[in-house]
């Protein structure tokens, strides 16, 4: 999906780096119906769905400092700023006005104060909502994203509420690290925050667990291939995402507190069903 998103590449990594959405060719999505699934099912689901929303935007960040327009329709302003500034990395405001791309309408106002190496910071002033072909989604008023690059490694600090596809998505100081892999793989994992999907309390990445050392790893199919993530519930019982096979993942919630996870504690999902 994001590869569509191509003027606005920026804008597509923060409005959707919370946002577990499929590529366009093919890859997989979480429009899947999640109804069944418990909250730390849904978590996995999202995670696992991911790697394309926290990796995209970089490649195309020069290219959308070069198309500053509405194809179709609409209106984007950069408010007192002008294009000079905007390709100057000055700190910029743009105001999308139903600015239709030719796959959908995007609408909100949003501060960018990023570097030509993508560092800096986006903060959505008002409600900020885009169409993607059948794919809506919205950020909250006051959401933010900070990036930056440490040696190989994006760094994501994720601070916003997002509705995509009627399911929304949260982080509270949710730091996350991803890379690409020479072999065409990826891998990715949280450092510290807190992160949700559904109506379900968030989830906190649990403090005592390195998940640099397990991260979820995916082959150049864009399948998963290993990676284990360690977080705590609301009532501060441990939950782990293992993924056991390509593209499984295992969920454990210990649900009554025991330091033990019994077979009832635990499920399998299938990412390619």
């Amino acid at each position: 999906m994001l590869k569509n998103i191509k003027k606005y590449s920026v804008v597509a990594l923060a409005t959707l780096v919370m946002i577990g959405c499929g590529s366009s060719d093919g890859g997989k999505t979480t429009q899947k119906d999640l109804s069944s699934y418990s909250d730390a099912e849904k978590l996995a689901y999202a995670l696992a769905n991911q790697k394309e929303v926290l990796s995209a935007g970089q490649s195309d960040e020069k290219q959308s400092r070069e198309v500053l327009e509405c194809q179709n329709s609409g209106s984007m302003d950069l408010g007192e700023r002008d294009y000079s500034d905007f390709l100057n990395n000055t700190p910029t405001t743009m105001i999308f006005k139903n600015c239709d791309d030719g796959y959908g309408a995007t609408n909100g106002t949003m501060k960018m104060d990023l570097d030509d190496y993508d560092n800096g910071t986006i903060t959505y002033l008002t409600d900020f909502s885009f169409k993607d072909g059948s794919d809506k989604g919205m950020i909250k008023k006051g959401g933010t994203v900070t990036m930056y690059t440490e040696g190989d490694w994006e760094v994501a600090t994720i601070n916003l509420v997002a509705v995509f596809n009627g399911i929304t998505h949260g982080g509270e100081n949710l730091i996350y690290k991803s890379k690409g892999l020479s072999n065409g793989g990826y891998v990715e994992y949280p450092v510290s925050g807190k992160e949700k999907i559904g109506d379900s309390a968030y989830f906190t990445v649990d403090p005592d667990y390195d998940a640099s050392i397990t991260p979820f790893t995916s082959n150049s199919n864009d399948e998963l291939i290993s990676g284990l993530f360690k977080y705590l519930d609301a009532d501060n019982h441990a939950v782990e995402l293992e993924i056991t096979a390509k593209d499984v993942v295992t969920v454990r919630v210990d649900e009554n507190g025991d330091s033990a996870f019994s077979d009832a504690e635990q499920s399998t999902i299938n990412l390619g069903q």
